[in-house]
């Protein structure tokens, strides 16, 4: 269990895990990518510039993130 912060917005989705890695998403459009192992590790943060509440997916190896206004997939 890791006690560290991945940011200072508060978190309103559920996290995702998928391909290794622990995705959060905070309201603010802040989303965090965390390295899943024993070591506390942030491998990313990416600004999506629109609030987020909702829980991102993955289906079909896409990686879908809705904002207030928009879908956003990743592949």
């Amino acid at each position: 269990m890791y006690f560290e912060r991945t940011h200072t917005s508060q978190h309103r989705s559920s996290p995702l895990v998928a391909d290794g890695k622990l995705i959060f998403c905070a309201r603010d459009g802040m989303c965090t990518v965390v390295k899943l192992g024993r070591q506390f590790e942030i491998l990313s943060q990416n600004v999506l510039e629109e609030p987020i509440t909702a829980s991102p997916i993955v289906a079909g190896g896409v990686l879908y993130i809705r904002t207030y206004q928009h879908v956003i997939a990743i592949r």
